[in-house]
């Protein structure tokens, strides 16, 4: 597993932080949302490969 594949979602978790931090809280919670997608689809490609091998 390549740490590689999860840069995008911490990146999307720093963006939502600087946002909340900022005020706005919408585009935070946009971002927060994309992060939890991004995350999740990545751990689930890593757990189908762990298990097929």
């Amino acid at each position: 597993m390549r740490k590689v594949e999860f840069i995008p979602g911490i990146l999307f978790v720093v963006v939502a932080i600087v946002f909340f931090l900022e005020g706005k809280t919408s585009s935070g919670v946009v971002y927060l949302i994309g992060a939890f997608i991004l995350l999740t689809y990545h751990l689930c490609k890593y757990f189908k490969k762990k298990k097929n091998s």
